[in-house]
């Protein structure tokens, strides 16, 4: 290993996304989690770490008095199996590297695999998802990160502001003349296609703190969540380098493939609209940091990322879990006073519960599901919520309409697909997509561009579509079965 372990060193890039990067370690340490015997391993390697696996080993680990020789060792392992237990949790140890240079590799979570029991060693196979150096810096930084993605991205092609603008601080790495560059809430984002680099093709996201803002642990985990949104994708790094104050973090990781499918695009086309692109990531930006607790994602994001990665499912599917997240995202608080009955119809339904538990001659049973069923009305519907929403003219009345009907066929399993009617299949899926979008804006707070794809041809349109009232607490809730 001769690199600069940094996302500014092209030749440590260029190594680990071809394959070619290694740890030669004094000493790999396997400490395992849980009960098992033994309780750990350790001998000196060399870990090779690609995209393509991740970190992998093979160990030859001399045997000593707390590993006694047990030739039918690996049999009894696999014996003690049961059915269904495919990688049981004594098959996972902690990994800790100790690399020649003294730095210190780590990762919580490794599967080892015995290959050969014999009386001098034990050999054992080693792999794990992600490799982790946490290194301690001489002077605190304001923060910074950088990240390479194996996967283009939908970035604008060109900057929205002028790179000249931006101060001549140290960046995390150089990006090519084409790069798209923006501000997001006091960062300078650089997202780099790298279309005019030499070498093997891996794509660039780097951010630096220009107006040294105050930044909180894991900054970058919530502008991956702003990436995600933005594009539509479920973007997963394989290398990230992170600093803040005087803690800096390098992340050498296993591709994750985003399963990125045809039909949920964007919320906003990138080209010609470069300044709109970085101010919807930064509205997204500041809600996960408002919102995200620890490594947790932000409500929002658990909620509608799962629609970004549906590669290869069928549309019934993707209209299902399309309504299935509208529905979800109504569910937040946020959404919370929403469409709720009025006062006096809460009375009323009061005093009905109170005349069916005065019903004499009935099963107590049914006297309570029905109570329960009166009991319901009290509550909001989705239903409710977007006829509110509809109310205050921040959505389109077919957008409810086209929720519901997806929601039900799909949800109840009345869903059939007449080949004859297709496209208007098609056309409810973008309507619900865009939909989604629309709940989001609401969320986040963004008013600005985006790509209608309610509409055919998908022009640019402004959110909200115009002047209006905040949608009342008590805007009354849409009839039953409406």
């Amino acid at each position: 290993m001769k690199h600069n372990l940094s996302l500014a060193d092209e030749t440590f890039k260029a190594a680990f996304v071809s394959g070619e990067f290694f740890v030669d370690c004094v000493a790999i340490k396997l400490t395992r989690n849980g009960p098992g015997s033994p309780a750990g391993y350790s001998a000196p390697g060399a870990l090779a770490v690609t995209p393509a696996r991740g970190a992998t080993t093979r160990l030859v680990v001399p045997r000593d008095a707390s590993n006694p020789y047990d030739p039918l060792a690996f049999f009894k392992e696999s014996q003690s199996l049961t059915l269904g237990q495919i990688v049981p949790d004594h098959n996972y140890f902690a990994l800790e590297a100790t690399d020649t240079a003294g730095n210190v590799w780590k990762h919580a979570v490794a599967q080892a695999c015995v290959v050969e029991e014999t009386p001098a060693a034990t050999v054992l196979t080693v792999e794990c998802a992600l490799l982790r150096l946490e290194t301690t810096l001489e002077k605190p930084e304001p923060g910074a990160t950088a990240m390479v993605f194996m996967e283009e991205l939908s970035f604008p092609d060109r900057p929205s502001i002028p790179p000249k603008s931006l101060k001549a601080a140290k960046r995390p790495a150089k990006a090519s003349s084409k790069a798209s560059v923006g501000m997001v809430s006091g960062l300078a984002v650089t997202f780099d296609h790298r279309r005019d680099r030499p070498g093997p093709r891996f794509y660039e996201l780097f951010a630096e703190n220009e107006d040294s803002v105050a930044l909180d642990p894991g900054f970058d985990d919530r502008l991956l969540e702003g990436t995600r949104f933005v594009t539509a994708t479920i973007a997963t790094p394989v290398m990230r380098e992170t600093i803040l104050g005087q803690k800096r973090v390098v992340e050498l990781a296993r591709i994750r493939p985003s399963n990125k499918g045809d039909l949920i695009q964007p919320p906003l086309f990138v080209h010609g609209h470069e300044a709109e692109f970085h101010r919807l990531f930064e509205r997204y930006f500041e809600y996960s940091r408002n919102n995200a607790q620890g490594e947790d994602y932000a409500p929002l994001s658990a909620k509608i990322s799962g629609i970004f990665a549906l590669e290869g499912v069928f549309v019934d599917t993707v209209a299902l879990l399309l309504a299935v997240t509208v529905e979800s995202i109504l569910g937040d608080d946020h959404f919370s006073s929403l469409g709720k009955p009025e006062a006096d119809m809460s009375v009323q339904v009061d005093m009905l519960i109170a005349q069916a538990r005065s019903v004499v001659g009935v099963s107590p049973k049914l006297i309570e599901r029905g109570i329960s069923a009166i009991g319901s009305m009290k509550s909001t519907r989705a239903v409710d919520k977007l006829q509110a929403l509809v109310a205050a003219g921040l959505i389109d009345d077919a957008d409810r309409a086209t929720w519901k009907k997806l929601r039900d066929s799909t949800a109840h399993g009345s869903f059939e697909i007449d080949p004859a009617q297709l496209q208007k299949l098609y056309d409810g899926v973008y309507r619900v997509s865009t939909l989604a979008y629309k709940l989001a804006f609401l969320q986040i707070g963004y008013e600005g561009k985006f790509s209608n794809r309610a509409v055919v041809g998908w022009p640019i349109h402004h959110f909200p579509p115009g002047p209006a009232a905040p949608p009342s607490a008590s805007a009354s809730p849409a009839a039953p079965g409406a």
